[in-house]
């Protein structure tokens, strides 16, 4: 029996014609015949584009060669006059088809030059030939010059199908030597491959990047809902969409001519919402108290031997007094990062107000994410708006996230299943080559955009092992978060709050153990959308279930 491909023909192959030569090719042929069937092609024509064909059958030798065969079932007749081809049925109904010898002669010629061009048969000689097969009609005349009788199988010749295909190709290839056992397996290779090729991480994030997209924007109904409510709370987990409501919050005020500041605590945060909204003032909480102190005329410079609680505990305090020098109010202050603020700095804000009794503020917070060690405390008295759907993460990632997540209720997540986060643990010296070796592998193999991808770590800059951004042929990183365009991000967990990306890479977290510095992971691992990679955290028993 010979070897097919397919092993059985489909079920969408009408041709009876077809489906009787695949049996004869099966049960009376020898095993050192492969044959192929619906073999499609695509070929490169000399004037550049590219036509595509298909042959019915490509049968393989070692010995004799390859042949490719056109079959055509029913009555045949050919107008030499018009030079139309047409098949009748047994229903006596009349098709026209192609010419098959046109047909075949044109899929040798492809299947030549794709024998010479794959890498896998290049350096393999092929004797070629090409045939026609007419399996229900008797041929007693000669065809023409383009047809001689040993590329012609008509009935009789079909009933005697493996002598016929060995006299087609000693008729074209006459005494070459046959390809050999490893060109037909070459063969074998190109047109009978098996394979799979799983989706890559890169179109898996593209898919979920829409879904998540989609169903942030659908939070938006809550802006809705509060409608001209002038002062409003908003609270949820990491992932609930905070940092786009407030944003889209502002954008609406600046839309009905209100002057509006956001601000926050973190500095790459404000400066990614500025980014997003040039018509808003857009500023984190120390750098509004620094311009302000410095349009009054406040010294805010660091005194002789003053350490950071106290230079910055001296802030909004020169706010508060910069705005009775200055005339500069907002009609609108939309706070996110609402959690990381002190109590005293909600009265400085407030004078920022051009009516502070009524003027518009809404205060989005996470009650999770207590880093600083702010006292919660905030200047409005009604209760939160809680967003108890997380609309950012995977599933899978909000599974991990919720881990370390403290609320009086844990929040659904509508994300889509995600990829499956990963574990990594390399030899002591050997993290920075094989984080390297993952983002190469991500950006590579994986298709993912370096610039969707995000490398934190709980060390400074100055003590970081990416203290200098690694890089590769492919992809370059940085620290940068406002110069990162079409690069990796490299950023210390602190410093990337508020912010995500679809790919995060969480690092040198040797000697963090879980159980003591919750919060620090809770912000770091909801910082990815979609795919989350942790590299050499210990004591991963309890973590490594939900991972």
């Amino acid at each position: 029996m010979a070897r097919m491909f397919p092993e059985r023909l489909p079920a969408e192959v009408k041709s009876e014609a077809e489906r009787r030569l695949f049996d004869i090719f099966k049960s009376e042929f020898s095993d050192d015949f492969v044959v192929f069937h619906g073999v499609r092609w695509l070929a490169r024509r000399r004037g550049g584009g590219a036509t595509d064909g298909e042959a019915d059958f490509v049968v393989a030798h070692p010995h004799y060669g390859v042949l490719v065969l056109e079959v055509k079932g029913g009555g045949i007749s050919r107008d030499a006059q018009s030079g139309r081809w047409t098949s009748t049925d047994r229903e006596g109904v009349e098709h026209e088809i192609k010419d098959p010898f046109r047909q075949a002669s044109g899929s040798m010629f492809a299947l030549r030059s794709n024998l010479r061009e794959s890498e896998v048969t290049r350096q393999y000689a092929y004797p070629l030939a090409w045939a026609a097969a007419f399996p229900d009609i008797y041929i007693d005349f000669e065809l023409g010059p383009d047809a001689l009788p040993e590329a012609v199988f008509d009935l009789p010749k079909v009933r005697a199908l493996k002598q016929s295909v060995v006299d087609a190709l000693r008729l074209r290839c006459g005494d070459q030597d046959g390809p050999g056992p490893e060109a037909i397996e070459a063969l074998v290779t190109l047109l009978g491959r098996s394979w799979q090729v799983e989706a890559t991480v890169g179109a898996t994030l593209d898919q979920q990047e829409r879904i998540i997209r989609l169903l942030t924007e659908e939070q938006f109904a809550l802006l809705d809902f509060l409608g001209a409510r002038r002062r409003a709370l908003i609270s949820g987990c990491a992932g609930s969409g905070k940092t786009m409501l407030a944003v889209e919050k502002a954008r609406r005020l600046v839309g009905e001519g209100q002057r509006v500041l956001l601000t926050c605590y973190n500095q790459n945060l404000a400066a990614w919402v500025a980014a997003q909204l040039p018509q808003a003032d857009v500023r984190h909480f120390h750098r509004l108290c620094r311009d302000f102190a410095a349009k009054a005329g406040i010294d805010l410079s660091r005194r002789p031997g003053e350490g950071d609680e106290l230079f910055f505990g001296r802030f909004p305090d020169a706010l508060l007094d910069a705005t009775k020098f200055l005339d500069d109010r907002y009609d609108a202050i939309i706070v996110d990062e609402g959690q990381d603020f002190e109590e005293e700095w909600w009265v400085a804000l407030a004078s920022l107000l051009e009516d502070p009794d009524d003027g518009i503020v809404y205060i989005f917070y996470d009650d999770n994410q207590m880093l600083y060690d702010r006292a919660r405390a905030y200047p409005i008295s009604e209760p939160p708006f809680v967003l108890t759907r997380n609309c950012r993460n995977t599933r899978r990632i909000h599974d991990v996230v919720m881990y370390f997540y403290r609320a009086r209720e844990s929040p659904s997540c509508l994300g889509p299943e995600g990829v499956e986060p990963q574990l990594y643990e390399f030899s002591q010296g050997g993290e920075r080559r094989g984080v390297e070796a993952l983002i190469d592998k991500l950006v590579g193999k994986e298709q993912v955009r370096p610039a969707d991808i995000a490398l934190l770590t709980r060390r400074s800059r100055e003590r970081s092992i990416w203290s200098t951004p690694p890089r590769s042929s492919a992809w370059t990183a940085t620290w940068d978060l406002r110069q990162c365009a079409g690069q990796v991000i490299c950023s210390t967990i602190h410093g990337f709050k508020g912010l995500e990306r679809p790919v995060v890479i969480v690092s040198e977290l040797s000697d963090v153990d879980p159980a003591e510095q919750a919060e620090l992971l809770y912000v770091a691992f909801s910082r990815a959308r979609d795919y989350l990679i942790v590299v050499g955290l210990r004591n991963l028993e309890r973590l490594a279930e939900r991972l």
